[in-house]
């Protein structure tokens, strides 16, 4: 009975706390391709264009926990930022997704989890400036880009909510949050057991914004440059709405937000290459008249 337990604590993530290092549960995802975009709402969510996402990934069952980021990092930003973190805020609770968190505390977070869980560290600051030296390439905990985000986020199914045709199933909006956070993985996942990616807390990923093109795109990371970074999802204070899976907003990659949390990816190792022997010219013999 007692290892019955363990067994179902593990799978299901029990929040029980932890003996050691508490563990970033991750789940697979495919190689594939989708539509990205919306028909519907703003129109930064449009043109609808079709994205092709050659390497699969992992991507975090849930978003990353204040229990976690404090055990790494050794703050909660809610308390640490106080008043400039904006917006509503509440008591930290272990099992509430992280926020008040600026997109590079989300980058340094990415790499202090790399180093202690023995991983590559993806990105490299120098002089004040942020590098993604091997991109898609690094081995470590990252930001996905918001092409990964959107089509773990709608996990090949149809609709708005990621296959589910009411979205109070498996997402927290204003009308059904008590107007506050709740805990990870306290509603159903979507269809790929992936929990909250619609609302919660909105999630930072890699891309600066830009508007989308119509072309097809492989692999896309967004634009070079800019001065606002991407954030999807939704959050507890949005309406409907606001939680559908082609929802972006855009937002200033220091801010501290009460409603913008995190979530990493890891690149799915490649395999390798097909060994090709180096080319011979046929002797006489073997050509054909």
């Amino acid at each position: 009975m007692i290892s019955l337990f363990i067994a179902f604590s593990w799978l299901s993530m029990s929040w029980a706390k932890p003996k050691g290092p508490t563990l970033y549960d991750m789940v697979r995802i495919p190689p594939g391709s989708f539509v990205m975009g919306g028909a519907k709402g703003e129109t930064l969510e449009r043109p609808l264009h079709k994205v092709e996402l050659t390497r699969g990934f992992y991507i975090g069952r849930t978003e990353v926990t204040q229990q976690l980021f404090k055990e790494v990092m050794g703050y909660e930003p809610v308390k640490f930022w106080g008043e400039a973190c904006k917006g509503y805020t509440h008591d930290p609770n272990e099992q509430h997704p992280v926020y008040c968190v600026s997109w590079y505390e989300g980058i340094k977070f990415a790499n202090a989890l790399s180093k202690r869980d023995g991983l590559e560290q993806c990105y490299l600051i120098k002089r004040g400036k942020l590098y993604w030296p091997k991109g898609l390439d690094c081995s470590g905990y990252r930001f996905p880009t918001e092409a990964e985000w959107e089509y773990a986020a709608r996990s090949n199914a149809d609709g708005y909510y990621g296959g589910a045709s009411n979205p109070d199933e498996i997402a927290w909006f204003w009308d059904n949050s008590n107007k506050e956070l709740n805990p990870v993985a306290s509603k159903k996942p979507n269809q790929w057991g992936v929990y909250d990616m619609c609302g919660s807390v909105w999630e930072w990923v890699w891309d600066f914004y830009g508007d989308y093109s119509r072309d097809v795109q492989t692999d896309p990371y967004g634009p070079d440059f800019g001065d606002y970074r991407v954030r999807r999802g939704g959050a507890w204070f949005n309406g409907i709405e606001g939680v559908r899976v082609g929802t972006r907003l855009r937002e200033k990659p220091r801010s501290h937000y009460s409603l913008i949390g995190l979530r990493l990816v890891r690149t799915l190792p490649q395999p390798p290459l097909p060994k090709i022997r180096p080319y011979r010219k046929p002797s006489r013999s073997n050509n054909i008249d």
